[in-house]
């Protein structure tokens, strides 16, 4: 029994080829050729055209592109204000507050054994 390779790298019976492409293409009338020969002329066919002014539109819908290390607020200031540097060690500071409360209170609720929430 004669065997052929798939695509895949398989080998199966020749009676399993079915052909399906070879008939679909002779059905849709599609010849590799004619649409190169197409290609090669230059008068530029209207589905060429079509894709050429598609491609445009979508080309001119996308944003631009960022250049790399420039922010749309400008670039950052590496310097900070007296009133910038006090105003994040408060911040800080809070929020390194408010964590020991709450440490401190999950703790304590360790330690009356009830189940409290979980």
């Amino acid at each position: 029994m004669k065997k052929i390779r798939t695509e895949s790298g398989n080998w199966i019976n020749a009676s399993y080829k079915s052909g399906m492409y070879e008939q679909w293409q002779k059905k849709a009338k599609i010849n590799r050729n004619v649409i190169n020969e197409n290609d090669d002329d230059g008068d530029g066919d209207g589905e060429n055209q079509q894709r050429q002014k598609r491609s445009m539109k979508m080309s001119s819908r996308r944003k631009p592109k960022q250049q790399s290390g420039v922010n749309k607020r400008g670039p950052k200031r590496e310097l900070k204000t007296k009133d910038e540097i006090f105003k994040q060690r408060n911040r800080l500071e809070r929020i390194q507050t408010h964590q020991k409360k709450k440490q401190r209170q999950r703790i304590a609720g360790h330690k009356k054994g009830g189940k409290g929430k979980r």
